[in-house]
């Protein structure tokens, strides 16, 4: 695993000078793309979508909203304790239900992964600027492309052969001491105004699930406050 973790870094830096040219990793976006029919988003904002946030045992229930590559997630603990975790270009905040008056700026892992959140579909739907770069150690599997955020995990992006959607984002990450594959599971797309969305996204490790997030309620074309997305 260290031997294709090197190599898909050392691969990577080969590609990065190598400019425009197409690479698998391209040939997945496309398909993705096409498949979700994500030329529809521009015409669908802002998008509103409501459901449950679930870790370990805790069943917290969310509204999440997404206006041109933002994304705001309100979390509601109950008792009146809620906290909110907003992504925009230049400023993502977070407040939380211990301290809401309190405004934190959100950073690292959890920044990567409100990012991935906001492009609405996860991690394919703009990697360009999320920073992915596509490596191959080997030839790569049918409808698999191993891609390496030089943050010393590796990816493998899984499309279902049949519809070319994302099925699964596989991450093997060094944790405690050993290598363990975390899962992004993508699943029950439905088709609103032209575009699927993913209403389910499990994440597993070790195939045990540890995060869930599943949207009963979705709706397009909603009129979105821009002060949503302002930190306060």
């Amino acid at each position: 695993m260290r031997y294709k973790i090197l190599t898909c870094i050392v691969l990577t830096f080969g590609l990065l000078g190598l400019g425009t040219q197409d690479t698998p990793l391209t040939e997945v976006l496309n398909a993705h793309r096409k498949s979700v029919g994500h030329d529809q988003l521009d015409k669908l904002y802002g998008i509103e979508a409501k459901g449950v946030f679930s870790l370990g045992p805790a069943a917290i229930p969310v509204v999440a909203r997404w206006h041109q590559g933002r994304l705001r997630v309100e979390y509601d603990y109950g008792e009146n304790k809620k906290a909110i975790s907003v992504y925009t270009l230049d400023n993502s905040w977070k407040t939380t239900p211990w301290s809401p008056s309190k405004v934190d700026v959100v950073e690292g892992r959890e920044l990567t992964d409100l990012r991935e959140m906001a492009q609405v579909s996860g991690l394919l739907c703009n990697l360009d600027r999320l920073g992915y770069v596509a490596s191959l150690p080997g030839p790569p599997q049918e409808n698999t492309v191993l891609v390496d955020p030089l943050n010393g995990d590796a990816y493998r992006v899984v499309l279902n052969a049949a519809n070319k959607r994302v099925d699964r984002v596989e991450r093997d990450k060094y944790i405690a001491g050993k290598y363990q594959t975390i899962n992004t599971i993508y699943k029950n797309y439905t088709e609103h105004g032209g575009f699927w969305f993913a209403r389910e996204w499990v994440q597993q490790i070790g195939g045990k699930t540890v995060l869930s997030w599943k949207f009963d309620e979705i709706r397009t074309k909603v009129k979105m406050d821009e002060n949503l997305f302002e930190k306060p």
